[in-house]
């Protein structure tokens, strides 16, 4: 099972590809992904290196935020919103304990089982 949040960051990512080429081209379209990802992994990702109970979901809020503004600023509005509600949906959602117990066990599985007998 892949994690709730992969469709969400790959839109957002894409969102910020399009304002990226609609405010200065080629460069801003690669750069403001690029940039996106480090900010992701270092402050909102699950294993963030930076990330805790409150910068986690500010970093999220701030970049989901920011492809939003990108799409509309570049002239998609209805996208812009659309973007907003779903990865308000999946953001939501993945705070639901039933999905953070089968993202556990995810994680459990995918790391050789979850327990060890050593």
């Amino acid at each position: 099972m892949k994690p709730l949040w992969m469709p969400g960051l790959a839109l957002a990512l894409a969102a910020l590809a399009v304002w990226g080429d609609h405010a200065a081209g080629v460069p801003l379209a690669v750069g403001a992904p690029v940039a996106f990802v480090i900010v992701w992994f270092l402050f909102a990702s699950p294993s963030a290196r930076f990330g805790g109970r409150i910068v986690r979901p500010v970093a999220k809020i701030i970049v989901f935020g920011l492809a939003c503004l990108g799409l509309w600023a570049a002239g998609h509005a209805a996208l812009a919103v659309g973007l907003l509600i779903f990865s308000a949906a999946i953001n939501g959602l993945a705070q639901l304990p039933e999905i953070r117990a089968l993202q556990g066990t995810t994680e459990g599985n995918r790391n050789g089982g979850g327990s060890s007998t050593a």
